[in-house]
């Protein structure tokens, strides 16, 4: 099983080094820690229940994560991914990224 969780590491940066847009990153973060989560909830592979649940509220908390950050970093064009967009800018980026918000608000 220890194999696994390593494998999880892995797959969730190599999600992070392969996908440059972070709303495309983010989702498939969760669904590769929906799947793991529901690979350890079949098979609870630890002796002690406490331990599995601590690992299933572990997988559950990086999911959460990963919500919050595709609700609270919504970036919509790619050029003001990474940017940090704070009220009346000079940066051309968050003047359109702005602007397509307000279209769609």
């Amino acid at each position: 099983w220890e194999c696994l969780i390593m494998v999880r590491r892995l797959s969730i940066a190599l999600v992070s080094i392969m996908i440059d847009t972070s709303m495309l990153q983010a989702a498939i973060t969760i669904c590769v820690l929906l799947f793991l989560l529901n690979c350890h909830t079949n098979t609870r592979p630890f002796v002690s229940d406490r331990i599995d649940f601590l690992e299933v509220f572990t997988l559950g908390g990086s999911i959460l994560y990963a919500l919050a950050g595709m609700l609270f970093y919504p970036s919509i064009t790619q050029q003001a991914q990474g940017e940090l967009c704070v009220g009346d800018t000079d940066n051309k980026a968050c003047q359109e990224e702005d602007q397509l918000k307000m279209v769609i608000g």
